[in-house]
């Protein structure tokens, strides 16, 4: 419903919402590899934190946004954008880290 509310072609044109999908889907699960890789030996389990980390923004923050007068429309777009974007970067991930 917020969806429609919103301007899909402003999403990919926010460079702030652009970047932090980036960095929250590409960079922490990197980082969280490079802290958790000698603490955690078994590999499969390694993984499924770091694809978990990579996952995209979840739609329950555009619910939390528009129950307590929050940027809807922010919400709404990051959780759009970050769904596209993890079309590539969960495969990347796998790929990489898995």
């Amino acid at each position: 419903m917020s969806m429609i509310r919103i301007n899909i072609g402003d999403a990919f044109k926010d460079m702030r919402l652009l970047a932090f999908a980036v960095f929250r889907m590409l960079i922490i699960p990197a980082a969280m590899w490079f802290v958790l890789r000698p603490i955690i030996t078994n590999p499969l389990i390694l993984g499924v934190l770091i694809t978990i980390a990579g996952m995209p923004g979840p739609a329950m923050a555009v619910t939390l946004a528009t129950l307590y007068d929050g940027n809807t429309g922010m919400a709404t777009r990051y959780v759009f954008i970050s769904t596209i974007i993890s079309v590539l970067t969960i495969p990347l991930l796998s790929l990489l880290f898995g």
